[in-house]
């Protein structure tokens, strides 16, 4: 009689850690969720700047506000943890110098489209929609001293092609 009881009670116990642990694990699951909603630690849109994407005969594409990322940080932190991003809106990343370029969407909660433009403002590549999350390299086809981040689908929805311009005026 003892050892059934002993068996019962080691058995209540197993099933309680184990209904535990699984508790514990989709508690950090259901918070990492939260968090890749963006809904918790969303940064706003900040504009400092206008800028425009022209064909090559110097007609209007689409003008859009414009957030500037032309420092070491501000490169680093990109658009990640953004939960939002009107398609009026994009990020120009602005480097020192002409390469390739390669970026990743890591902490990115929305897909976007990601443009690679040569410093006489000519886009050289377009990666569209990009995967959120994804730590896969998204890189550019050709030197590109500017990397502009518009929402998914805004080349295609738009027009805008490689070869085409763009120009960029701060506030």
């Amino acid at each position: 009689m003892a050892s059934k009881k002993r068996i019962r009670s080691f058995v209540v116990l197993f099933v309680i850690a184990v209904g535990i642990g699984a508790w514990y694990v989709s508690g950090n699951r259901a918070d990492k969720r939260y968090e890749s909603k963006g809904k918790e630690f969303s940064v706003p849109f900040k504009k400092e700047g206008t800028m425009e994407f022209l064909k090559t005969d110097s007609s209007l594409i689409r003008r859009l506000d414009l957030e500037i990322a032309d420092t070491e940080a501000q490169r680093v932190q990109g658009l990640m943890y953004r939960g939002t991003m009107n398609d009026d809106q994009a990020m120009l990343f602005i480097f020192d110098d002409e390469e390739t370029r390669t970026f990743w969407m890591k902490n990115t909660y929305i897909s976007l489209d990601l443009l690679f433009a040569a410093e006489d403002g000519r886009i050289v590549s377009i990666s569209r929609n990009t995967m959120p999350y994804s730590e896969a390299p998204v890189t550019s086809r050709g030197k590109a001293k500017y990397v502009i981040e518009v929402v998914a689908g805004f080349c295609d929805q738009y027009g805008v092609q490689e070869g085409d311009l763009f120009a960029f005026e701060r506030q």
